[in-house]
């Protein structure tokens, strides 16, 4: 089952609010979840919520180093994500990633690969046409 990253964090939100936090503890979470996790977290998962969670529980103090400290960014789609969020145009976002990698151009767009083909499979999941319903129709038809 492949989730594109929105839809991790709209169920984890979920997994939250059936969670026994305080309000304090709640807003803690989200907080942490909203601005330490991005697609350029490695193995982000629903038992990384649940250690989230208990972190926040054991120390909410501290929760937020002990969850930096637990997981793990990859580092070339951080990068990714930071150059696509500072330019537009492809060619300026290629030369800056290479100049800060040291990385090919190849590279770029291997990374932008992976990033981007959760987010297409959504896409093509959620866009039917009426040509696709009578498609089906006309296949069923034939059987």
């Amino acid at each position: 089952m492949n989730l594109t990253f929105s839809e991790k964090i709209h169920i984890c939100k979920g997994f939250i609010a059936r969670e026994n936090l305080t309000e304090i503890e709640l807003k803690q979470v989200i907080t942490i979840l909203n601005t330490k996790i991005t697609e350029a977290t490695k193995y982000f998962n629903f038992r990384t919520l649940r250690k989230l969670i208990a972190f926040v529980q054991y120390d909410e103090n501290k929760a937020r180093e002990l969850f930096r400290a637990t997981t793990e960014i990859d580092e070339m789609k951080q990068i990714y994500l930071e150059v696509v969020k500072k330019s537009d145009v492809v060619k300026i976002q290629i030369l800056v990633f290479m100049e800060r990698t040291g990385r090919s151009r190849r590279t770029f767009f291997r990374i932008k690969k992976e990033v981007s083909v959760k987010v297409s499979r959504k896409l093509n999941a959620d866009t039917k046409t009426n040509n696709d319903e009578r498609g089906l129709e006309q296949i069923g038809k034939q059987k």
